[in-house]
């Protein structure tokens, strides 16, 4: 991944599917109808996470600069999600445990989503390292441009 030229993000992805079907058809799906594999990011979600930083420290930081203490909090994410439109998902994992956001919030997401996938949604499971996870989740936003190139043989 590049921002402004820079890379900042470059690991492997491990993909959790439990067959390669599931691979496929999100590969399929994310090419659909486009010449460039390219499609910008809709929405993240994460579902539960460990935070890095005391708030306590984060408190006396945010007032030397200036800033909300939210601004400068970097949670490592145990899971979470990166959606391109309705019908296609990212759920990434780490290893390691982390607090959820929201209960009632990540249920209805949840279940939300159950709905929708026998309407076509096209879900991909990814396990990575924590401090790729929290790279790649920070890095990524509503509106970020994407480029997914799966192994040749994902992509048959």
């Amino acid at each position: 991944m590049k921002l402004k030229g820079a890379a900042v993000w470059n690991y492997p992805i491990e993909y959790a599917a439990k067959d390669s079907e599931e691979v496929r058809d999100f590969v399929k799906r994310y090419r659909a109808d486009n010449p460039l594999p390219l499609r910008v990011v809709t929405k993240k979600y994460l579902f539960a996470a460990q935070e890095m930083t005391p708030d306590s420290v984060l408190k006396i930081i945010a007032e030397v600069l200036n800033v909300t203490p939210e601004t400068l909090q970097r949670d490592i994410p145990a899971r979470f999600q990166i959606q391109w439109g309705s019908d296609l998902t990212m759920d990434v994992s780490t290893n390691i445990e982390g607090r959820p956001i929201s209960r009632f919030k990540n249920t209805m997401v949840e279940f939300t989503q159950r709905l929708s996938r026998p309407f076509g949604e096209a879900a991909l499971p990814i396990t990575m390292k924590p401090e790729a996870a929290v790279t790649l989740y920070h890095a990524v936003d509503a509106g970020t441009p994407t480029i997914f190139y799966p192994p040749s043989s994902s992509s048959k």
